[in-house]
């Protein structure tokens, strides 16, 4: 009888964790989720500013860690999107991978990538190719 209870109390606490888990993986998606969201409106914010007229080489594609922004760069388009996301903000996602930004000045045109940008499947925006997490 003791082995018993012993038994369904540690499958209790298995489901329990189980349950938690699946809650708290459910919780981090909806955050990158919402993290991609909050990033592209402020690139959205800048490119709408024209401030990215500050490159010299219109025809160039510039791709940067997001986390540059916070290092006191004189760079406006860096200015603008810092404006749109705040001091301090967390460009990592719950993959692990942190989000860069790539931007083609002459088309106004943008792109989004989780970890790696020189890997096409890291692409979030304009395609998501990104596996680690599911396209919402």
């Amino acid at each position: 009888m003791k082995k018993l209870v012993i038994g369904l109390v540690i499958a209790a606490i298995i489901l329990v964790s189980a349950d938690y888990l699946k809650t708290e993986k459910k919780k981090d998606k909806e955050s990158d989720y919402q993290k991609i969201e909050e990033v592209q409106n402020a690139v959205i914010l800048a490119m709408n500013s024209k401030s990215y007229n500050y490159y010299s080489n219109k025809y160039q594609w510039y791709i940067f860690d997001l986390r540059v922004i916070y290092n006191g760069d004189d760079n406006l388009f860096y200015k603008k999107i810092r404006e749109g996301l705040g001091e301090n903000y967390n460009t990592k996602l719950s993959t692990g991978d942190y989000i860069y930004v790539g931007i083609l000045p002459y088309r106004g045109s943008y792109s989004i990538y989780a970890g790696n940008p020189e890997d096409e499947n890291n692409m979030i925006y304009p395609d998501w190719n990104y596996s680690k997490v599911k396209k919402p």
